[in-house]
This record gives C-alpha cells, structure tokens and sequence, in this order.
C-alpha cells in the first residue's frame, strides 16, 4: 500500500517527488500493541514546488519492500537500517553490515538489545592478541539512597 502511494506521489505531476532526503526507523516496543514495532519516516522533496513531504507507516513484521527502485539515496540508508534494526528489504541489491562487523550478533538499535552486549573484546598481553569472552558483569547490585548531605532536611 506504501509502495503504491510513493509511486503515485513521485509520478503525479502535482506532486514530482523526486528526490528521498531521509529514511529511518523507529523501535516503538512500549507501544501497546507489539503488532506496528517498527515506523518508518521518510521525507520526500519536490524541487519543482518547493515543498518536503513527511510520511510516517508502522511495519507489522520485520520485512518489506525495497523502495531501491524508485529512489537511488535509498540504498545505504536502507543497509544501516538492516545493520542496526534488523528489517529485511525485499529486492535490495546488496545487504550487508555497514555500520557494525561483519560477526556481530544482534541489531543494536532495537529497544530489547542489552545495553551490554553479549562478548567482552580485550588484549591478552600473554597471547598478544585480542581476546572475545563472555560478558560477566563483576559489580554487584547497589541500593542508592537518594538523601542529599548538602540539604538541610
């Protein structure tokens, strides 16, 4: 239904959107229904009429069609989304990691990512090179009285 729309309004000769200026995303997981995670937000320009169009769609699923086709900036915008979101696009040319490595697990930019990560990367000084371990968290919990010395309560 998008892809439909975009068409119309890049063809329409009241409208001659022809150039994509962004495209992101957006984890909406707090949302109350876990069906529309994920909203897209493109902005589109027409020179002709001087005016940026902004529109604004939710996926129900983490894939969807490539608007590779129509819009020719949209191709790396496309890979990071796929890098840091993990939402295949149907018919793109070329996804591949283009923000993190090539052997990272997971999509950094979703809200259910752990803020740690998964692997601690350190320099082994006996092997003299780097060493990947599982992550282990040594700090203990704290409970942190909010009582502030330099108030007079």
């Amino acid at each position: 239904m998008v892809l439909q729309f975009i068409i119309f309004i890049k063809k329409h000769t009241f409208c001659q959107f022809y150039s994509l200026m962004e495209f992101t995303c957006i984890d909406e997981i707090a949302s109350s229904s876990l069906n529309n995670r994920f909203t897209f937000i493109l902005t589109l320009l027409s020179f002709k009429f001087n005016i940026r169009f902004l529109i604004n769609y939710t996926l129900k699923n983490t894939v969807t069609s490539s608007l590779n086709n129509f819009y020719n900036s949209v191709n790396w915008l496309e890979r990071e989304i796929w890098d840091l979101f993990g939402i295949v696009f149907n018919s793109h040319p070329d996804l591949r990691r283009i923000l993190t490595d090539y052997g990272f697990f997971g999509y950094p930019l979703r809200k259910d990512f752990p803020i740690t990560g998964f692997i601690e990367v350190r320099y082994n000084e006996l092997h003299k090179r780097l060493v990947f371990m599982e992550l282990s968290l040594v700090q203990e919990f704290r409970n942190m009285e909010l009582i502030n010395p330099w108030l007079d309560t």
